[in-house]
């Protein structure tokens, strides 16, 4: 904006000149200041920095001058610029026009602006306005003595003061308020406003500008599989699942953009009345890579800074360390529940649960590892279940599988089928696998073809290597070892039914040699036979003129050729089937031997009421694996006949087969 209001006072062109050369008042152009017909000129693109030109117009100010004519609008861009950009911004365009001139400030002019009163905090300054006047000198006439005709003549002159009414200037408003503290925020339009009305009232003509608050660093989502999906699962046939949720660890494809860094974005400067500077709080910034866990890397693109998944995997947020990461295994931290998660289907080939698994909650997967206790149930489809504390109430089963317990496990059923169990203490639980290897064992019911106990009290105990550090009652209750020993009648009858299969191909087989026997009596024939033998083997490779021959000869005893064939590939197929069914005997009766020596029954200490009896099964099929947990007991418990019992009693060590 440009003044439109003339300072009667602030002199001609000429006096401009003068001010230029007087000692108080006289002020030096900085570079970026230029002068030219019309005025002064202010080139952005020379201010170094608002400061620059603050301590300008200071100098300007404190010399007893002032700017006529000023573009208040450019004067406080360029001294209170919002930020460095700001200046920049208007460092780019050409120069601007500031103000007609610099002018002196007289002092009976100056006297004309009363001190100013201003907010404690700096944020509102009030000018109280009103009519002034300034004293200007006039001749006076003096009068002497009356003449004769009463006048009274004009003896000469003298030189009085006398007030006469003005007005401010908005120029030397501005200078005015410099000089009494006031330097940023005056409403040009108020104080215009109040100059033009000539009358007494108290204003508020300066504000403050608060500083505007920065954006701190933060993070954007970009991509949905962040997010898991708890609502029910919907099944194949259409209905709901309330038990499970339909997508509760998200997985995302290697190469996904997961999150972005929003960078921080600095605030607004304020500034008081005063002109002194109000701060922003620095905005919060963070470094992205300090987000980013393993299986992740970090992007940075013209786009922005991104955390990306390395890997094909499962997203896992840690709230505690605030860390985001892909797995190949999942890995759950708030346990399972039906509030947290419902019952669990997982994909992945291993997961990892650090909260409890409550009662009635399933868990179906691969590989799984449980860091906290717990109650449901738990189901591998032959990989291995590690619980790093201990198992109550629930199962755990893993058919072809491992299963290993670090901590205690009690009135459970644990299940591996075909593979293996390790467990530490057991109370009041069913164990069923191929190996079972326990530290201490209490009123448990215990299946498997080897079992290692080192403590076992009451418990009733069946395999066919079963070795027992300490054994004995609980509580009333005897233990009970049961040997499982294989039934050599089905052996028997197996390798029986083998063997006369194999007699049967043999005399088979015989009985055609015997008549290619008969077909080759005729030595042309038999050189026939041979030569053919030779042909389909390939052995031999014929001329042209031999494979005329040769086809002659074909023709010549086609009638010995087609059965010749037929005999031949059938004497073949069962010298196969004799082979195989004598290697089938042949391991029948090695497994027969090795299943035999393989029994082994050895209790290191009895101390308490013991039984150990033999019980038969047949070859081949997992003893009792096809009756219920309860019916294993029931036959586990049993003593069996007197000829089944291998020992009784309370006390001393039993080894069977006897050394």
């Amino acid at each position: 904006m440009t003044s439109q209001h003339k300072n009667p006072h602030d002199g001609s062109p000429a006096a401009a000149e003068k001010a230029a050369s007087l000692t108080a008042g006289g002020v030096l152009l900085p570079r970026f200041i230029s002068r030219a017909a019309d005025g002064l000129y202010v080139n952005p693109s020379l201010l170094d920095s608002a400061a620059s030109f603050q301590h300008f117009v200071d100098r300007v100010f404190t010399a007893d001058a002032y700017f006529s004519d000023l573009d208040f609008a450019l004067f406080f861009s360029l001294l209170y610029p919002s930020d460095d950009k700001a200046l920049q911004k208007q460092s780019g365009q050409d120069e601007l026009r500031l103000a007609r001139d610099i002018v002196p400030f007289a002092p009976e002019r100056r006297e004309l602006y009363h001190q100013i009163k201003v907010s404690p905090k700096g944020n509102s300054a009030e000018y109280y306005f009103e009519p002034v006047s300034i004293d200007q000198e006039v001749e006076e006439p003096v009068f002497g003595a009356p003449e004769e005709d009463g006048n009274k003549p004009i003896v000469g002159y003298e030189k009085r003061l006398r007030p006469v009414r003005t007005r401010l200037d908005l120029d030397e408003f501005i200078a005015a308020m410099w000089e009494k503290g006031v330097r940023f925020g005056i409403d040009m339009d108020v104080v215009r406003a109040a100059i033009s009305d000539d009358g007494a009232q108290r204003l508020e003509i300066a504000h403050w500008q608060e500083s505007v608050a920065g954006v701190d660093a933060g993070i954007l989502e970009q991509s949905e599989a962040l997010h898991r999906d708890n609502s029910p699962r919907e099944m194949s046939n259409g209905r709901i699942d309330l038990r499970q949720f339909k997508n509760h660890f998200p997985q995302v494809s290697a190469d996904t953009r997961l999150l972005k860094k929003s960078p921080r974005k600095l605030g607004e400067l304020g500034w008081d009345v005063r002109g002194a500077p109000i701060e922003p709080a620095t905005p919060k910034d963070f470094e992205i890579d300090t987000l980013a866990g393993p299986g992740t890397r970090i992007d940075r693109t013209g786009e922005g800074e991104f955390i990306v998944a390395a890997i094909t995997g499962f997203v896992n947020l840690d709230i505690k360390s605030n860390i985001i990461s892909v797995n190949e295994k999942i890995i759950n931290r708030h346990g399972i529940s039906l509030r947290t998660t419902g019952d669990l289907s997982l994909t992945g080939a291993d997961f990892e649960e650090h909260g409890e698994v409550q009662e009635r909650r399933v868990v179906k997967g691969h590989n799984m590892t449980f860091l906290a206790d717990v109650f449901g149930q738990v189901v591998s489809d032959g990989g291995v279940i590690h619980l790093k504390e201990g198992l109550a109430g629930g199962s755990a089963r893993s058919p072809n599988g491992k299963i290993v317990i670090s901590g205690t496990a009690s009135r459970a059923l644990i299940e591996a089928k075909g593979g293996e169990i390790e467990i530490g203490t057991a109370e009041n639980c069913i164990l069923i696998a191929t190996k079972v290897r326990m530290t201490r064992a209490v009123n448990c019911d215990i299946l498997a073809e080897e079992v290692t106990v080192d403590s076992c009290e009451g418990c009733a105990v069946a395999g066919k290597e079963v070795n027992i550090g300490e054994v004995g009652s609980r509580k009333g209750t005897e233990s009970v070892v049961t040997l499982l020993t294989p039934d050599n009648s089905a052996w028997n009858r197996d390798i029986e039914a083998l063997a006369k299969k194999a007699e049967e191909a043999a005399k088979a087989r015989e009985k055609r040699e015997q008549a290619v026997a008969l077909l080759t009596e005729n030595k042309e024939v038999k050189k026939f036979i041979d030569l053919l033998k030779k042909v389909e083997a390939k052995e031999i490779k014929m001329s042209p003129e031999q494979m005329i021959g040769w086809q002659a000869a074909q023709t010549r005893f086609v009638s010995v050729r087609r059965p010749f064939l037929q005999l031949d590939g059938e004497i073949r197929e069962l010298a196969e089937s004799e082979r195989l069914y004598g290697e089938q005997v042949a391991a029948l009766a090695a497994a027969k031997a090795e299943a035999a020596a393989r029994l082994s029954c050895k209790l290191r200490a009895v101390r308490g009421e013991t039984v150990v009896r033999t019980m038969r099964v047949h070859h081949g099929i997992f003893p009792l694996g096809d009756i219920s947990p309860k019916e294993i007991h029931n036959q586990l418990r049993a003593h069996g006949s007197v000829e089944d019992k291998l020992f009784s009693g309370h006390s001393g060590t039993f080894s069977w087969p006897e050394v």
